[in-house]
């Protein structure tokens, strides 16, 4: 029996097993979810395991069966921009089609949107999924700092982790989310594909005492596996038999460096684990956006940074107007596309350089309205279209996608023409085709996919993906989508200069440590082994988080090179200069460089590192080399800056409109009153008067039957008092 044959007997085989001992899932899983409006189907009573990327101002669940930001707890949406305010997606997922040789049904498409065709767990050296009841088979869930968090980041933690309010953490839960931070650094997957730091540079994982777990600059990381063997959930998604699939996810988000506050990362490592090649095959990002309220939203595509996103279609949202800000704006954005054979170009694979290879651009854009998709899954005319559909053509749901109709511009300049990239206009300039104008769909919710391909896949091969979701807000609905476009722009240039860079990432942390901040990086010279430059030292900066920034360090490494000269614009200039000193991971900073006074509480610091090489062979002009300065911020707001003290820090977000919040700290179990007062003195209302245990706190405050106005806030905690002011704007 050749290999082919053997693996169409395993998949029959696989097939049988799977409707004998998984039936289940039939009962449970096909109707996982319906937010079709005229869903026929019964609700789901199984919920898939779950997790969350929330270490930034970005947060999203992630279910252990590939979909990601829905949240299992309300039914509803799951991405949430910004942090702790409301939600702008409902769910999104990956979607793929592609074509095999097969006695029928040669078309197959597979991956997550309302419910997923995919099961949790990886497949064996004999072609066997995992077993759901593996202790391995899990969402593995880490941060670099677990060790460092306090009380309150625990808190807002298992907050956001359980959907309770701050006050409603129970320490049982706290602790939960801390061991299995531990748990998961100690048992990090790396056999099953889980990306990790090579500290000692040997080329294998030596555990997380030697090597680190994780990606190096990101602050939170989460890593599982999913396939489609599972013939039951994939013809319950689109009637389609499986592909045959392994696909490793990591989702990463940074929370320090600035410009990659506002987006998280995805990666999808695709592997054909079937005896079939894999034809014609499309991978494609789906997503339903949500922006607060879901009945008024918008949606597009931007060429320039390979991006669709959604928007609202008006200034103002119910549920965003409630927080007294405009509502934002979220995006989609592919950053690593899956490689093809190109001479003389290079790939991008795995974070590494990949000759004679290029990585594919999108190759579609595709929207959608409620009345353009219907509930009608476990039908085969569904897959073929949603194959269309990932082509770059219409959905046309009922035509068994024997009708291939492709996008037309429907406003703006090009109206009438064919295209793969509909409402590719500016809704800010109000220049070409733009949703909701013209011929296009009135303002509503919609549906979005990009999609990339063709590619092959043969047995055994590997394609990944890497999407980059973003978030930007400002002060209508149109300033949110530029203030996006430059979310989008700052993390890119952050991304590149990482993947791209000769220069090591250097890893800097920054933490409040007894009066002073601690400023610690990785030492990127100790596995350094680029022929081409000798590593000089490293420079400390402060910054300003903008543009400013002032020198409070240098390490320089003991080697006899204590000044380098280039031409510098047709002048030789002294474009290095080193003190012998001897290099050094971290710097203790007891003042404010740009104040010359003590570090505050509650203040907001930034610092960078830069790591200076030097090209002695190099062009005029290029015999010094560093590292791009990415500014990481800390807050001095941990109860390990120093004691614990009284604290009443500004409310935000602050003007507000109706609803705002209040942080305060006390160093010991106290009677705490807070009351609120108008300009003239007279108090309106107490919003907290109960006994409350030492640490951080959290209170909001509503003022919906207020008057707008100035007011103020008055915190009373044994002998300690203090005020704040706060503007109300409706």
């Amino acid at each position: 029996m050749n290999r082919v044959e053997k693996g169409v007997t395993r998949m029959r085989l696989f097939t049988k097993l799977c409707i004998i001992s998984l039936l289940f899932i039939v009962l449970c899983e096909a109707n996982e979810l319906s937010k079709e409006k005229n869903a026929s189907l019964s609700k789901v009573t199984w919920k898939a395991s779950y997790s969350l990327i929330n270490v930034n101002n970005v947060s999203g669940f992630v279910l252990n069966n590939g979909r990601m930001n829905y949240n299992p707890f309300i039914d509803s949406q799951g991405l949430t921009y910004p942090r702790g305010i409301s939600e702008v997606v409902y769910t999104d997922g990956m979607v793929w089609g592609g074509v095999v040789e097969a006695d029928s049904l040669h078309c197959r498409v597979g991956g997550q949107v309302y419910r997923s065709g995919t099961a949790p767990g990886w497949i064996d050296v004999t072609g066997t999924p995992a077993a759901l009841d593996d202790p391995r088979n899990r969402i593995y869930r880490i941060r670099s700092d677990w060790r460092e968090l306090s009380e309150w980041e625990l808190r807002k933690d298992a907050a956001e982790f359980y959907s309770l309010n701050v006050n409603s953490v129970t320490e049982e839960m706290e602790n939960n989310i801390l061991a299995q931070y531990e748990k998961d650094w100690n048992e990090w997957p790396v056999n099953l594909g889980a990306p990790y730091i090579d500290q000692n540079g040997n080329g294998f994982w030596d555990g997380p005492n030697v090597d680190q777990p994780g990606i190096i600059w990101a602050d939170q990381v989460l890593f599982f596996v999913v396939n489609d063997f599972n013939p039951v959930l994939t013809d319950s998604l689109f009637g389609s038999p499986p592909l045959g699939l392994e696909v490793q996810i990591t989702v990463w988000a940074s929370q320090d460096i600035i410009n990659l506050k506002d987006v998280y990362f995805k990666k999808y490592k695709i592997i054909n684990k079937s005896d079939r090649t894999i034809d014609s095959m499309f991978v494609a990002q789906f997503s339903d956006p949500d922006i607060g309220e879901s009945y008024d939203d918008l949606t597009g595509y931007d060429e320039s940074l390979q991006m669709m996103y959604g928007f609202n279609s008006t200034a103002v949202d119910n549920i965003y107007e409630y927080y007294g800000i405009a509502p934002p704006a979220v995006g989609y954005v592919l950053m690593q596309g899956p490689i093809v054979f190109s001479a003389g170009d290079t790939a991008q694979f795995e974070f590494k350089n990949i000759p004679d290879h290029r990585n594919l651009d999108l190759s579609s854009f595709g929207y959608l309205e409620p009345s353009q998709w219907e509930i009608d899954y476990q039908n085969y005319g569904r897959t073929l279209e949603w194959y269309n559909f990932l082509n770059g053509y219409r959905m046309n749901y009922g035509s068994e996608g024997t009708l291939l109709e492709p996008f037309v511009h429907l406003s703006g300049e090009e109206t009438g023409t064919t295209t793969k990239f509909p409402l590719n206009g500016d809704p800010v300039t109000g220049i070409g085709d733009i949703d909701g104008t013209g011929d296009n769909l009135n303002p509503g919710d919609r549906r979005m996919i990009i999609s990339t391909g063709p590619i092959t896949m043969a047995p055994g091969d590997e394609q990944e993906i890497v999407y980059m979701v973003a978030g930007g807000i400002g002060g209508d609905h149109l300033s949110s989508i530029t203030q996006l476009r430059q979310n989008v722009i700052n993390a890119k240039k952050i991304y590149d200069d990482i993947v791209f860079s000769p220069i090591p990432f250097v890893d800097v942390k920054v933490l409040p440590e007894s009066g002073q901040i601690k400023v610690s990086w990785n030492p990127i010279h100790d596995n350094y082994d680029n022929p081409d430059y000798l590593f000089l030292g490293y420079k400390v900066y402060q910054t300003d988080g903008v543009d400013s920034v002032i020198q409070v360090g240098s390490f320089d490494k003991i080697d006899g090179i204590t000044r380098v000269t280039d031409v510098v614009d047709g002048v030789e200039k002294i474009v290095y200069s080193g003190s012998e000193n001897g290099l050094s991971t971290e710097i203790n900073l007891a003042t404010d460089a740009f104040t010359g006074d003590s570090f505050v509480y509650w203040g907001r610091y930034y610092f960078a590192v830069q790591a200076i090489l030097y090209y002695p062979d190099g062009p005029s002009g290029q015999k010094i080399l560093s590292n791009k300065l990415y500014s990481v911020e800390t807050i001095l707001n941990r109860s390990n800056f120093s004691e614990i003290q009284y604290i009443l820090t500004q409310n935000f977000p602050n003007p507000f409109n109706n609803v705002t919040k209040i942080q305060f700290q006390i160093p010991e179990d106290t009677h705490v009153k807070i009351d609120i007062y108008n300009i003239l003195g007279q108090k309106v209302t107490t919003i907290l008067n109960k006994q409350v245990v030492k640490g951080n706190h959290e209170v909001e405050f509503d003022g919906t039957a207020l008057s707008s106005g100035l007011y103020i806030y008055h915190l009373s905690a044994g002998s300690f008092h203090k005020s704040q002011k706060m503007i109300l704007i409706k």
